[in-house]
């Protein structure tokens, strides 16, 4: 199966990052295999820090470490990443069955959708009524079953791994999507069987917002994005939260939409659910994407515009963060491109959106310096005030050179 790039626009300020990655080749061409072990041992997720690798996953009855939970092929040790077993205390339980291991079934919304199906492969190609399918989870809960059901499996179906036990036999199918590598060939017949469970809504242009979440650092704060809501609902777009719909409704306005706008993060991966040839518009809010949306982008053959509207002065990261938007020059690039006309919007109060973005960016070094400091301390410490005065430059539309910029690193060196 072909899955060739289709067409890509970007207008972004780090040009070279964000087309390199739209137009690098996301498919995986390996065979996803299948492999069987008898007297297999699946232990529950053990996690010995929030920033890193966990343990479990699929032994041997010697103990040997067969599977896990895979999210890059490189070597890392990435949180969420199930890459090692441990020893057990005491003998498993045990049962004298025949089991699926589904791996992680990961609490994010997003990391489930597209981490946490990709097993499930097996399943289409095998839909016994009588098979159970196991997963491990590092919170003992299976969150959106719904996702599972509209795939076809029973709830008497799915089982949650809560202690080591061994199983008569553990079919392991290899995962079809890798979050930060890209997904192979029987990923999207995953997505697609769940899409076509549903009746399409007839929403043609759907705008994805954020702007009704509550105001939690877990899922990162953004500010000013009502200024580019009200842009696109007045293009005809239907503004949509996804958190006020269920998860079969979410499914079936992907699956009508022919045109999806959204602030990049994990509203945007709803796309899976869409047709082939889906347009889809990213508004940037941080400096660098990650693998997860480009890959869909491609598995989808979706006709993807990458908008660089981020004006974070202040350090952050892809998540646990806070974030400004604003009418960037590559926003009027756009829309020029797009044949539209929209001056700087005078009802814009560019200085009450900088200080409720300095405000919320506050409160989140505050609570991280008490509740999280190595995250502060790993993820910020290498921010100087030569970045805070190249990247406010752009915000007063006086970027700097590059000479200038040297100059600035030269001045404030770190410990200087």
């Amino acid at each position: 199966m072909s899955y060739e790039l289709t067409s890509c626009k970007v207008f972004a300020d780090n040009y070279e990052s964000w087309a390199g990655r739209s137009t690098h080749d996301w498919f995986i061409k390996d065979e996803t295999k299948v492999q069987v072990l008898s007297n297999g041992i699946i232990l529950p997720v053990k996690s010995d820090s929030n920033y890193s690798a966990w343990s479990g996953g699929v032994t041997d009855n010697l103990g040997n470490f067969i599977a896990g939970h895979i999210r890059t092929r490189r070597e890392s040790d990435e949180t969420g990443q199930v890459d090692k077993g441990y020893n057990l205390s005491d003998k498993p339980k045990i049962i004298e069955e025949k089991v699926v291991y589904c791996g992680v079934a990961h609490p994010h919304f997003g990391h489930f959708l597209t981490e946490s199906l990709g097993r499930l492969w097996w399943f289409l190609e095998n839909p016994d009524p009588n098979i159970k399918y196991a997963f491990i989870a590092p919170n003992d809960e299976i969150k959106y079953l719904d996702f599972l059901m509209m795939l076809g499996l029973k709830k008497e179906q799915i089982t949650l791994i809560k202690e080591p036990t061994c199983f008569s036999e553990v079919i392991i199918p290899e995962q079809s999507t890798i979050a930060y590598d890209g997904f192979k060939d029987k990923a999207m017949k995953i997505y697609d069987a769940i899409r076509d469970s549903v009746e399409p809504k007839s929403f043609d242009k759907v705008y994805l917002t954020r702007t009704a979440l509550p105001k939690n650092f877990s899922d990162g704060i953004t500010v000013n994005e009502d200024y580019f809501e009200a842009f696109y609902r007045s293009q005809g777009y239907e503004i949509i939260s996804p958190e006020k719909y269920s998860i079969r409704d979410q499914v079936a306005i992907m699956a009508g939409a022919k045109e999806v706008a959204c602030v990049y993060g994990t509203a945007g991966h709803l796309i899976l659910f869409s047709h082939d040839q889906v347009k889809i518009t990213i508004l940037n809010r941080f400096s660098e994407g990650f693998a997860i949306q480009f890959w869909m982008n491609q598995a989808r053959r979706a006709n993807s515009v990458w908008v660089d509207v981020s004006m974070n002065f202040l350090p952050h990261t892809h998540f646990l963060s806070c974030y400004l938007l604003l009418p960037t020059a590559q926003w009027e690039e756009y829309l020029k491109d797009d044949g539209i006309k929209l001056p700087w919007d005078s009802s814009l109060n560019l200085k009450e959106s900088v200080f409720e973005y300095i405000e919320e960016w506050t409160r989140l070094v505050a609570l991280f310096a008490k509740k999280h400091p190595k995250f502060l301390e790993t993820r910020y410490r290498s921010f100087t005030f030569s970045n805070f005065v190249e990247v406010f430059s752009k915000l007063i539309r006086e970027p700097i050179n590059s000479e200038t910029k040297k100059s600035l690193e030269n001045i404030f060196k770190k410990n200087k």
